[in-house]
C-alpha cells in the first residue's frame, strides 16, 4: 500500500501533476490520492453507462457548437472553449461514443464487472474500478482529450 500524502497541498500538487503528465498516472499513485481524499477518476465510469446515448444521438452539431450556442451572450465563453481539447470540441455526441467504443473494445473491457463496482461503492470496489478504468482514461489522453470537463465533468 502506498503512503498517503503528508498534506492536502502535495496531495492537491500530485493531482495536478497526474492531470498535467497523464503517462504517469498509475494505480499506485491513484491509490495514494483516494487516501487522501482525491478521487482522480471520479465520475469518469458515467461516460461508459451513457456510452447507447452518444451512440444513439441524432444530434449533428459539434460540441463546439453547443457551447457557443449555450453562452452565445455570456463572457464566459472563451473561457468554457479553453477548457476544451481540439478533438472534443469538433466532434458530436456520436463521435464521441464512437471513439469511446473503440477504446472499449481495444481494451477488453467488462462492463459487467463494472456495474457490479459502482453498486458496491467501498474502497475495495473503488481499487478495482479504478484497475479497470484506468487504461481507458489513459488512451483517451493519448488521443487528446482533456481530463476536464471532458472526462471527468
Amino acid at each position: 500500500m502506498s503512503e498517503q500524502p503528508e498534506n492536502k497541498n502535495e496531495a492537491q500538487d500530485e493531482y495536478e501533476f497526474l492531470v498535467n503528465n497523464p503517462e504517469e498516472v498509475d494505480l499506485e499513485r491513484l491509490e495514494k490520492l483516494e487516501s487522501a481524499g482525491y478521487e482522480f477518476l471520479n465520475n469518469f465510469w458515467t461516460h461508459i453507462r451513457k456510452l447507447s446515448s452518444y451512440l444513439n444521438s441524432t444530434d449533428t452539431r459539434t460540441h463546439e457548437e453547443i457551447i457557443r450556442e449555450k453562452y452565445k451572450n455570456s463572457s464566459l465563453l472563451d473561457q468554457v472553449l479553453g477548457q476544451h481539447s481540439q478533438i472534443y470540441l469538433k466532434q458530436t455526441d456520436k463521435e464521441f461514443g464512437e471513439t469511446l467504443d473503440a477504446v472499449l473494445k481495444e481494451s477488453s473491457f467488462d462492463v459487467e464487472k463494472l456495474r457490479e463496482l459502482v453498486k458496491d461503492g467501498s474502497s475495495k470496489a473503488t481499487d478495482e474500478k479504478s484497475k479497470i478504468l484506468l487504461p481507458i482514461y489513459k488512451k483517451l489522453r493519448e488521443l487528446g482529450y482533456n481530463h476536464y470537463p471532458e472526462l471527468i465533468a
